[in-house]
C-alpha cells in the first residue's frame, strides 16, 4: 500500500552557512507532527561536516580547511566526514517518529534521479549508488517524537578537495577496494552534463506531486529555535569537543564503523573514555560509553550492546 501524508511541507533555503542550515534542520525536526513529511532542501559552501562521534582532528584537515576559508560543521547524526560545496544538494526528510519510513524516503531520491534518465539503488550501510558508484551518502536520527533522514546527492561538486580536506583511514579504503576517495563518488553531472542542482531540485518537487498529490511551499520556521540551534551548532565546543586527556589509547575499525577510544583505567576500572567514531547509529556509540564508564574490565562483563562489547574487547587487547 502506498504510503500516504495529510500534508507535505517542501522548504528550500538560499543560504550557504552551514551552521545556519543545520540549525533550521533541528527546528524543523523539533515541528514534526503526526501525518506530515517536512522535505528540506539546503546547500553548504566549501565546507567540512563530520558525524556527531567523530574527532574533527582526526578525520579533517582542520589546518588546510581553515586555510582555504572554508567551514567546519558538526551533525547531529552519525556517519563520516563529508565534503560539502554549491555542487552538492542536502536533502532532509522529517515525519514524526510514527511515520517514519526510510525505504519511502530513498525511493523518492531513487525515482527523481530516473526522471534524469539515470538508474539508482541503495548499496551499503547508508549510500544510494550508479553502477557501484556513490553519489548519495545518508544518515538517520530519531528523538522522542520525530525522525530525521538526511543526505547528500553530489551533482558537480569539487571531489579534488574531498581528497584535499578529507583525512580517509586506508582501513576504510583497504576494505572496500579502491585507492581513493574520489574514485568511490560520482557527479550526476559527470554522468549527464545536462544535470545541474535546479535540475534534480524539480525532480524532487515533480516525484512528490506524482506520490502525495499537492505539497505546501510554507517555508514559516520557529525563528527563536532556529536561533538557539545556530548558537549550538556555530559553538567550538560543539565542533572541536572538549579536550581530554586521557592515559590510553586504541583504535580498530569493527563492521558497525570505526572505534577511536581513549580511556583511563584506575584498579581495572574505566574512569572515564572518549569514544570517536563514523558509526551511522550515533545512540549505540552514547549507550555504550554509558555502560562503560565504571565498569571494571577485570569482571566477567554481560549485557553489554554490541557496540559496549566490542570497544571492551579492544580496550582488553
Amino acid at each position: 500500500m502506498a504510503k500516504t501524508y495529510d500534508k507535505v511541507r517542501y522548504i528550500e533555503t538560499s543560504g550557504f552557512n552551514p551552521h545556519y542550515n543545520l540549525a533550521l534542520e533541528s527546528a524543523l525536526i523539533d515541528a514534526a507532527k503526526d501525518g506530515e513529511l517536512i522535505v528540506y532542501l539546503w546547500r553548504n559552501d566549501n565546507t567540512v561536516v563530520i558525524g556527531r562521534h567523530q574527532n574533527a582532528y582526526l578525520d579533517v584537515n582542520v589546518k588546510k580547511l581553515v586555510d582555504a576559508g572554508g567551514f567546519l560543521a558538526r551533525r547531529p547524526t552519525g556517519g563520516g566526514a563529508v565534503f560539502h560545496d554549491k555542487g552538492n544538494l542536502n536533502f532532509s526528510f522529517i515525519t514524526s517518529l510514527s511515520d517514519y519510513d526510510v525505504n519511502e524516503n530513498n525511493d523518492i531520491i531513487i525515482r527523481a534521479v530516473k526522471k534524469l534518465g539515470l538508474f539508482a539503488e541503495v548499496n551499503g550501510r547508508n549510500d544510494i549508488v550508479i553502477d557501484g558508484r556513490k553519489f548519495s551518502g545518508n544518515a538517520y536520527l530519531k528523538t522522542q517524537t520525530a525522525a530525521l533522514h538526511h543526505g547528500t546527492i553530489l551533482i558537480s561538486a569539487d571531489t579534488s578537495k574531498m581528497s584535499d580536506f578529507l583525512n580517509v583511514k586506508p582501513d576504510k579504503l583497504e576494505g572496500k577496494g579502491v585507492a581513493s576517495v574520489k574514485s568511490r563518488v560520482v557527479n550526476l553531472h559527470d554522468l549527464d552534463e545536462s544535470i545541474d542542482v535546479e535540475a534534480v531540485k524539480q525532480a524532487i518537487k515533480d516525484v512528490l506531486t506524482e506520490k502525495y498529490g499537492r505539497i505546501s511551499e510554507n517555508s514559516a520556521v520557529d525563528e527563536k529555535k532556529t536561533d538557539e540551534f545556530y548558537k549550538k551548532y556555530s559553538d567550538d565546543l560543539w565542533l572541536y569537543g572538549k579536550d581530554v586527556k586521557l592515559q590510553s589509547h586504541k583504535y580498530k575499525r569493527f563492521s558497525w564503523g570505526y572505534a577511536d577510544v581513549s580511556f583511563t583505567l584506575s584498579g581495572g576500572v574505566i574512569k572515564d573514555i572518549k569514544v570517536f567514531s563514523d558509526s551511522i547509529f550515533p545512540d549505540d556509540i552514547d549507550a555504550a560509553i554509558r555502560a562503560l564508564k565504571g565498569l571494571n574490565v577485570l569482571k566477567e562483563n554481560t549485557g553489554l550492546n554490541q557496540v559496549a562489547s566490542d570497544v571492551l574487547s579492544l580496550i582488553n587487547e
